[in-house]
């Protein structure tokens, strides 16, 4: 058995680490274990696309369900989904009406969490290159000497190429951010980035 682990909202339809799930799942004839029906998807015509790819699929939330049941449930998911985006554009056009600045909190939170995402990063700077010492090249094998290696990523699950390119690639925009700095502070003249890119 193996696990895969997902961040991407279940409203996206373009879902790699669910694409490689399924891959698994026909390459060994086994069934797909979702935590919640409306994690895999909220969207019928996409829960429809997967049923055609014939791979079993089981809700942990309602692990009796059968394909009609899985495809009901998916037209609720997207109706819920519907109805919280329609109350919740009332709720900030009354809102505005009333006077009230939106978007502060939003900004807050978006300044936190860019910091917090920045800070990992860095702090990860050390252990990425320990990797590629090793021999690592590609993505692939960068995600897999990490958890042989025991690290975690940010939200405490295991690492797969899509996490790795998102903390390289925040690196490398701290890097030309960095040498950005410095180049105002010399007259216009720059250092390169150390960190380089990773192929998958």
């Amino acid at each position: 058995m193996k696990e895969f682990v997902e961040v991407e909202s279940g409203r996206l339809n373009d879902r790699p680490i669910l694409t490689q799930a399924m891959a698994e799942c026909r390459r060994s004839g086994s069934t797909l274990v979702v935590g919640k029906l409306d994690r895999l998807a909220r969207n019928v015509a996409f829960i429809c696309g997967l049923i055609e790819q014939r791979v079993p699929i089981v809700a942990a939330d309602m692990p009796d369900a059968d394909i009609t049941m899985l495809q009901i449930y998916a037209v609720m998911a997207e109706r819920e989904a519907r109805v919280i985006g329609e109350r919740t554009k009332a709720a900030l056009a009354a809102a505005k009406a009333r006077g009230v600045r939106l978007g502060v909190h939003g900004a807050k939170l978006a300044a936190d969490h860019k910091a917090a995402a920045a800070a990992f990063a860095a702090s990860m700077a050390g252990d990425l290159a320990e990797v590629r010492a090793a021999g690592a090249v590609t993505l692939h094998e960068v995600a897999d000497g990490l958890n042989e290696r025991g690290i975690a990523t940010r939200e405490g699950g295991r690492w797969h190429p899509t996490s790795v390119r998102r903390v390289t690639e925040r690196l490398s925009l701290m890097g030309r951010e960095n040498t950005e700095g410095c180049a105002d502070k010399r007259g216009g003249k720059s250092t390169p980035s150390l960190t380089a890119g990773l192929a998958a």
